[in-house]
């Protein structure tokens, strides 16, 4: 025990001592400090007597009592304990030395950039930024040789000459291994941090590099924007990252472990602490959170002990304000005649992490919010019909192919005018060129849903559904742009044909066999389990299509079509006469079934589709950084301009002059009516964040762009009132 000890003291003394020259003492706000670690050293006159002592008795060194078998116990700690001391204080005055050596280097090198004229005021503040970082550095890792110091002088300190005194030393060490462990665990976070800190000052260095020494012109202007908005998002990014873990440090009852675990306990008065591992086993659960050293956030979503109920009330909390603040909001934009949703997401934006941060769960409210886009999926269907579908064929299927890629190639020619790469502005003109089926859905009112021009803006939308899970089956291919071969274009192709098939195989089986049943004997169920039914069928359909590697939007759809389906069926049947007296209720009348029995549970499930659609207009606003759109307002106004712009041309352009499906007031009206990004937009974004293909300003700009178009959308929506309500007065213009 004591050869390994000795060991510890001789290969920390000679180590530090050849990198000595390499560190330095903290400065200015740790001299205090310092001053309390030198004066508590013993004299170094002492320390070197002592030392000079033991070689004139024939005492031998360190070293050699390492090598030597024989030796008293209490000569070798006695020993080592002087040598240690002594040679701590020589090592403590040499940092001091080359501390006022790296601090005079450092200031004059602060009075160079800052007296340098040719650098910006924002390369100036960077390079200041890497020598407060390099002085930090330093400062941290003396910091910490000085704690090693004192730790290593307490443990040579105690009595080891018998087993019952090691036993004691022993016993007290464990708690102080515990609290050492969780100060490293907690160190190891912020080196982690200063790490992404250094890294980031290091491109930016590198930007202004490049900057200088290319020549300058337009496309210098438009990185030195990119790199201003980089700059921000970077800023933005690092005050959204510390807030979880800054806030999980001074929480009460908080233990940290490989992460930051949270929890609630049961009398934050008690100081009582269990003595026994059973007493620890025998508590009761509780809902804990993580966060890691990324600040990403972590909820339980399942206890060691399953029998005992447990309670995400952090959820429950965020949904009551989340609902209680949509109310307030939608009411007040409602009384200004302004659209409700953008009141709902103003709220989720004063709730967000960008806002006031009361909603801590922001993942599990927007996988909530995400049912109400299958729900507005799922009650088009059932408004849906196949005939709706072959007769807006040329504008929904045709027109919508093209004008979603008219709208992909004129983003690539602007992003290759931008000197951009094409990878990542054919990744941004596909986000671009869809559009919002839930937004353009609320902006029709109840009789433009069964008119010409709705029919077709419906029909273009749910197109572009289809190819939402096209685009999620073909981005890990951008990533690797330049290596796409023919084949995987051909298995591509292949594998979306096919699934259509399937797909549509399915969809007729079970309109034929499952849902027309179903419609037929629904009446003989009560109304909860009508809903569950409906509710069933949907899901069923969702799951089936998120198998497929399909939009789970497309199946939500399909699962309405298969009750429009069935219940134009029976309609037909009716009419007919063939309608089996099996149908016959017990009064003898036909139960309420066909048009009836869908218009009773399309009320039914009119309710919950609102619900979770004010969820999820408020987690579409959590993602909207009022911050970041006031620090680049000018730049994305511009950028929502043209791209709303592009989308209104390619609409005309696409609908009017190539198909020329309709006539000009109705092209205008769905140009208009599409001239916005859809809410999938955050979600593909965060994909191609994730997969390399975007860049983080472009991210951020992505993501600006697209909440803002949303906001916009019902003001021009209201513009092209009095054309719209000609079109409801009109004949039907839609070609067939």
């Amino acid at each position: 025990m004591l050869r390994s000890i000795a060991f510890v003291v001789a290969f920390a003394s000679f180590s530090l001592a050849d990198e000595a020259v390499k560190l330095a003492p903290e400065v200015d706000a740790h001299d205090e400090s310092l001053a309390r670690v030198l004066d508590s050293q013993p004299n170094a006159k002492d320390a070197l007597a002592a030392e000079q002592a033991a070689l004139a008795d024939g005492a031998p060194l360190l070293a050699d009592i390492l090598n030597s078998e024989d030796g008293e116990e209490a000569l070798l700690v006695k020993t080592g304990d002087k040598l240690i001391n002594f040679r701590s204080k020589r090592l403590i005055q040499t940092f001091e030395e080359k501390r006022k050596e790296i601090i005079t280097m450092l200031a004059s090198h602060v009075a160079v950039i800052r007296n340098e004229t040719t650098l910006s005021k924002g390369e100036q503040t960077v390079r200041i930024e890497a020598l407060n970082m390099t002085m930090k550095h330093i400062n941290s890792t003396f910091v910490s040789y000085i704690k090693n110091t004192n730790e290593l002088q307490a443990v040579l300190q105690n009595d080891f000459s018998s087993f019952q005194s090691i036993m004691a030393w022993q016993q007290k060490l464990t708690e102080e291994q515990r609290r050492k462990i969780a100060q490293l665990q907690v160190q190891a976070m912020r080196e982690h941090a200063a790490l992404e800190r250094l890294e980031e000052n290091q491109e930016l260095i590198l930007a202004f590099e490049e900057e200088r020494l290319q020549p300058q012109g337009h496309v210098d202007k438009v990185s030195l924007m990119l790199s201003e908005v980089e700059g921000t998002a970077n800023a933005l990014q690092r005050f959204l990252d510390d807030h979880a873990f800054m806030k999980a440090q001074n929480v009460k009852h908080a233990s940290l472990i490989t992460v930051v675990k949270i929890k609630k306990a049961h009398d934050s008065g008690s100081t009582e602490k269990p003595v026994e591992s059973r007493s620890k086993r025998n508590e009761q659960q509780e809902m804990t959170w993580l966060v890691d050293a990324d600040n990403n956030q972590f909820a339980l979503t399942r206890p060691a002990d399953t029998t005992q109920l447990l309670e995400d009330t952090g959820l429950l909390n965020d949904l009551l304000r989340l609902v209680i603040a949509c109310f307030i909001a939608g009411a007040l934009c409602t009384s200004l005649n302004i659209p409700a949703f953008v009141g709902y997401v103003c709220a989720g934006t004063i709730l967000g992490p960008a806002g006031l941060n009361v909603v801590t769960t922001i993942v599990q409210i927007t996988t909530i919010g995400d049912l109400g886009v299958f729900f507005v999926l799922f009650t088009l269907g059932m408004e849906f019909s196949l005939e709706t579908l072959r007769s807006t064929f040329r504008v929904a299927v045709v027109g919508g192919t093209l004008y979603t890629l008219f709208t992909i190639v004129g983003v690539a020619c602007l992003g290759s005018f931008l000197n951009i790469p094409l990878s990542e502005m054919l990744f941004v003109g596909i986000v671009i060129s869809l559009s919002s089926t839930t937004v353009a859905a609320n902006n029709l009112t109840h009789a433009e849903h069964d008119a010409p021009h709705g029919r077709s803006l419906l029909g273009i939308l749910l197109m572009q559904d289809v190819y939402l899970g096209v685009v999620v089956a073909a981005s890990p291919m951008l990533a690797s742009f330049g290596n796409i071969s023919f084949l995987d274009v051909m298995y591509l192709s292949a594998w979306l044909v096919g699934s259509f098939i399937v797909l549509g195989i399915i969809t007729a089986i079970l309109t034929k066999y499952v849902v027309g049943r179903l419609l037929s004997n629904m009446s003989l169920l009560d109304a909860p389990t009508q809903l569950l039914a409906v509710l069933s069928i949907c899901f069923a359909m969702l799951k089936v299509t998120e198998h497929m590697e399909v939009s789970m939007e497309l199946g939500c759809f399909l699962a309405g079509l298969m009750f429009s389906m069935s219940e134009s069926k029976m309609r037909h049947s009716k009419l007919k006469g063939t309608i089996s007296a099996s149908s016959l209720n017990a009064e003898g009348h036909v139960a309420i079934e066909g048009h009836g029995m869908l218009h009773q549970l399309m009320v039914m499930v009119e309710p919950v589709k609102d619900l979770f659609l004010v969820i999820f207009f408020a987690s579409v606003g959590m993602h909207v950084y009022p911050t970041f759109l006031a620090t680049n307002a000018f730049l994305l106004l511009v950028l929502t301009t043209i791209v709303l712009l592009l989308k209104w041309l390619a609409g005309v352009c696409v609908f009017y002059l190539g198909l020329r499906a309709v006539d000009a007031r109705t092209a205008h009206v769905l140009s208009v009516g599409l001239a916005q990004i859809s809410e999938f937009a955050f979600v593909l974004a965060s994909r191609g964040r994730r997969l390399g293909i975007l860049s983080q300003p472009i991210y951020f700009l992505l993501l600006s762009v697209t909440g803002l178009s949303l906001l916009l959308a019902p003001f021009f929506w209201s513009l092209v009132g009095s054309s719209r309500r000609k079109l409801l007065a009109s004949t039907p213009t839609v070609s067939m």
